[in-house]
């Protein structure tokens, strides 16, 4: 109840801390001010409150890679380029973490399925995709899926300014990896699901970013538990210059003589994150605020993309 006058709502307050006496007192005095005598005294009423939803247990989870190629496209131009813990183009067994190294004699494709229409020997963009992820069955756990990170680091770094002899003084050309190698998502999935994304197609991964300091959102948050996983397809693209016939036909170096590291290499793992809502066997007490199925009903926005509610 609100009460329009200001002392009454300071009275009420302070009640619970007074003693018997000043109770009595304050009580008489509350109930002349509007105070309903059928009433329990302020301290012995009942209050429902709706509890803000609490972290959880939100963790991440690790996806490995699955497979590289789909739908019937089968192994590609790069795909003993892309490292595992199971090797060059293979599925990974133990490690979540993949591996691009791409030599400074490759010649830089832009479809790793179409390469003898597609060499970029101008500018040495690269595409590799088709490289699916998944996570491990958990049976142990009911999740909720609600979100997604992505991790990416990579060598060289950035060169400033070739060598004069190349391109004439002071004459920068922007290449190497003055555009940082960026991972691409499509299709966030839970074994068959609607796309969890908010659009079709790739997608920036920059937005999942481990570094950002808030989550990307998704389009729904379902329940992930076994036999089922979590899947998403994935694709590396950046830029691959190499000093022998190809991409600018001359080696890198920057304006103090100092040659710049042609080979492409990086790491890359996407992480899927779930807030765990049952766990029977390494964590029984995970009932939390935020692991409440009400919690997660999704109000429909007034314009723009609507939620979809529950599973």
């Amino acid at each position: 109840m609100i009460y329009k006058d200001k002392m009454l709502e300071k009275i009420l307050r302070v009640y619970p801390l007074l003693d018997p006496e000043r109770k009595r007192k304050a009580l008489v005095w509350l109930k002349k001010k509007g105070y309903s005598p059928n009433l329990l005294p302020p301290d012995k009423q009942t209050y429902k409150v709706k509890s803000p939803p609490g972290p959880g247990r939100i963790l991440r989870i690790p996806m490995f890679l699955e497979n590289l190629g789909t739908s019937g496209e089968g192994l590609g131009y790069y795909n003993t380029s892309v490292i595992t813990d199971g090797g060059p183009g293979a599925a990974a067994v133990n490690n979540s973490v993949a591996m691009v190294s791409i030599p400074a004699t490759t010649n830089a494709v832009l479809n790793q399925y179409n390469n003898s229409v597609s060499t970029d020997s101008t500018f040495g963009h690269f595409t590799i995709k088709s490289l699916t992820f998944s996570t491990r069955q958990v049976p142990w756990a009911v999740m909720r899926v609600v979100g997604l990170e992505t991790v990416i680091n990579h060598v060289p770094s950035s060169p400033a300014l070739p060598d004069a002899s190349d391109v004439g003084e002071n004459q920068a050309l922007g290449v190497g990896l003055a555009c940082p190698p960026r991972i691409l998502l499509r299709n966030y999935r839970v074994s068959g699901s609607a796309n969890l994304f908010l659009q079709d197609g790739y997608i920036d991964g920059t937005f999942f970013d481990v570094e950002r300091f808030t989550l990307g959102g998704l389009r729904a948050y379902p329940i992930l538990k076994s036999p089922k996983t979590l899947k998403i397809d994935v694709a590396i693209s950046g830029e691959h210059y190499h000093g022998t016939p190809g991409a600018l036909g001359t080696a890198l170096t920057l304006s103090n003589g100092t040659a710049v590291t042609s080979a492409t290499n990086l790491t890359f793992s996407v992480n899927a994150l779930v807030d765990v809502t049952v766990d029977t066997t390494y964590g029984k007490n995970a009932n939390t605020p935020a692991t409440r199925g009400i919690n997660m009903v999704r109000i429909p926005p007034e314009r723009g993309q609507s939620f979809i509610i529950g599973e």
